[in-house]
């Protein structure tokens, strides 16, 4: 286990971590990218540079097979994935002579690999590189993108657009979406950081990336930093009774506090922040109710096809038609796409492996 004192904000001490800095700053600035190259290029240098990266934490590495209920999960599930984009793939073909669904095969593939990497890495290496220098960086950086745009400081990156007249900013990311969910992410991982290391910095680096989600009008950011904030509360009261611990509680219920009471503030003076944030819950408002009839569509899809396999595969996603010329289109669940897509089985044995990441996580981050 590396030292915690090692672990300073700006020490980069072996090339492992120089190297997961680059890669996390390119997977972040795919707008900064598609300045120079088309938008597939920069998705296809996304995911080659974050592979690379990945590949790296195997190097050397002295994973052995042990016969353990973890691992045996994760093999099966694998497998079981496997086989069900293949034989989804066999019967869309079959059924509709998509030539196109080989991209969301390999797309699918992808991240079948960042799935169950997770499992074999060189702890070795990976315990020598600095994440938290990076992490606090990469927030800082993409956070005062996004507030140079809303600024009018600098021309709308790409992915950005408008929203009751004001600027939707994508920063460095190429998408609006990502953005805000990245940035509202980001602000946990820095406070947990600020938790176990005291650094103000990352302390900073939270509050600018709350303010970044909150204010990018787009809502899932919002709703995310809400809703995990809730959620981390009731665990955090939870442990620190059952523990006798009240360090976190108290910090937590103090965040708490601010942002209700930020919260009544800007409802009191009916902002337009606010307004885009509540109308989350409103199933008249017309992004929700876009998004209730595409649910709707996509169940009753699902329900008229095999529903152990997909026969849709390559159709119901946004990868299709963004990486190729290819038709293909969204249901916005990526839970109904996984169903017609891959069927049943595959999404039981996605979403398998999705929740096995969490039994991977270092116990020290959890409360």
């Amino acid at each position: 286990m590396v030292k915690s004192e090692v672990l300073t904000p700006f020490k980069f001490s072996n090339r492992y971590s120089v190297f997961f800095f680059l890669c996390i700053f390119i997977i972040v600035s795919r707008g900064v990218l598609e300045l120079i190259f088309d938008k597939q290029i920069s998705y296809f240098i996304q995911a080659i540079v974050w592979a690379l990266f990945i590949v790296s934490l195997h190097l050397n590495s002295n994973f052995k097979y042990k016969r353990n209920c973890k691992l045996q999960i994760v093999i099966f599930s694998s497998l079981l994935y496997i086989a069900s984009i293949l034989i989804s793939s066999i019967i869309t073909y079959h059924d509709k002579s998509y030539e196109y669904l080989w991209i969301y095969v390999l797309v699918s593939f992808y991240f079948l690999f960042l799935l169950i990497s997770s499992s074999s890495i060189n702890h070795a290496i990976s315990n020598k590189i600095n994440y938290i220098g990076p992490i606090s960086l990469i927030t800082i950086y993409v956070s005062l993108f996004g507030f140079l745009e809303q600024f009018a400081v600098i021309n709308l990156m790409p992915g950005s657009w408008y929203t009751f007249g004001l600027i939707r900013p994508a920063s460095t990311f190429g998408s609006m979406q990502h953005y805000a969910i990245a940035t509202a992410m980001l602000s946990f991982i820095n406070m947990e950081i600020y938790i176990s290391k005291k650094s103000k910095l990352h302390l900073f680096a939270a509050s600018i990336s709350v303010i970044a989600s909150f204010f990018s009008f787009t809502r899932s950011g919002a709703m995310i930093i809400i809703i995990g904030l809730f959620v981390y509360i009731i665990f955090v009261i939870f442990y620190s009774i059952s523990l006798m611990r009240i360090a976190r509680m108290n910090l937590f219920i103090l965040l708490f506090i601010f942002f209700t009471i930020f919260f009544i503030l800007l409802q009191y003076y009916e902002t337009k922040v606010v307004e885009r944030i509540f109308s989350s819950i409103d199933t008249n408002e017309l992004g929700n109710n876009f998004r209730i009839k595409a649910w709707m569509n996509g169940v009753r899809l699902w329900l008229d096809s095999n529903i152990l396999f997909g026969s849709y595969t390559g159709y119901i996603t946004n990868s299709t038609n963004r990486l190729s010329s290819g038709f293909s289109y969204v249901v916005e669940s990526s839970f109904i796409q996984q169903l017609l897509n891959f069927g049943l089985i595959g999404t039981f044995s996605f979403y398998s492996l999705l929740f096995l990441q969490y039994f991977l996580i270092n116990k020290e981050h959890l409360f």
